[in-house]
């Protein structure tokens, strides 16, 4: 089913296929990595809510988190900006949109601030200063500051 959803070039067969991963997976989407890697789930948040499966991204995005906060996953992520990119522009609004003083979601914000400090090593310069901004504004609330330094962003945030 994975390689469907990343070869099927028309948007409803690979909705119809990402139901049919929600059921099969029941919100283990780490398998989905297992099998095809971060493509198949970038897939996923590419095509955002459906009907069938209003919570599948949300789901692939706290696995994304998950996966992003370990090193040997992170590796393979970083090697594409653009993809690492796309996976914090989705986690930002996720790991952001509580109103303080409740505290983020610890996963997604860790998973976000992991991005984030893969984005200002990139070497892509306009990628590199929309995730030193979003950084920026992470460090407003402690819960992001903290997750930025357990990211290992402390040294880029001060220098």
């Amino acid at each position: 089913l994975c390689t469907q959803l990343l070869t099927s070039a028309e948007v409803a067969t690979r909705r119809v296929v990402a139901s049919a991963l929600t059921e099969l997976l029941q919100g283990d989407w780490r398998k989905a990595h297992d099998a095809a890697g971060w493509p198949a789930l970038l897939a996923v948040l590419h095509l955002g809510p459906s009907e069938e499966a209003p919570q599948s991204p949300l789901e692939v995005c706290r696995v994304a988190a998950m996966l992003v906060a370990e090193e040997r996953q992170r590796q393979s992520l970083l090697a594409d900006p653009q993809a690492l990119h796309f996976l914090s522009s989705t986690l930002l609004p996720l790991a952001s949109r509580v109103p303080a003083p409740q505290p983020a979601d610890p996963v997604l914000t860790l998973g976000l601030s992991h991005c984030l400090v893969g984005l200002m090593c990139c070497g892509v310069a306009e990628l590199a200063s929309e995730a030193a901004s979003n950084a920026a504004t992470m460090c407003e609330r402690p819960e992001g500051a903290a997750a930025l330094v357990q990211a290992g962003g402390a040294p880029i945030l001060v220098g």
